[in-house]
């Protein structure tokens, strides 16, 4: 079929089967659905440890301040600027 001319409807099964897969292959759309759930788990995972990270700070500043390291010899006060 090199030299001859693809009709309309030899295009059409192309596509389709490019798009949707043929004789146990994956097609575009599985691969494409695959890839998304991956790109989404690993986005979420990542969202988790910085969520994990951002509460470890929020409790070593809060524990500094507490107990009084941050205001030591300087205040807390002047340190905030008041």
């Amino acid at each position: 079929m090199a030299n001859e001319q693809k009709t309309d409807h030899d295009m059409l099964v192309e596509l389709h089967t490019a798009i949707c897969g043929y004789n146990g292959q994956e097609g575009l759309l599985k691969n494409y659905a695959k890839f998304k759930e991956n790109y989404y788990k690993e986005k979420n995972d990542h969202n988790c440890d910085y969520q994990k990270f951002k509460r470890c700070v929020y409790m070593l500043v809060s524990f500094a301040v507490g107990s009084g390291l941050l205001g030591g010899g300087i205040g807390l006060s002047k340190l905030l600027g008041g």
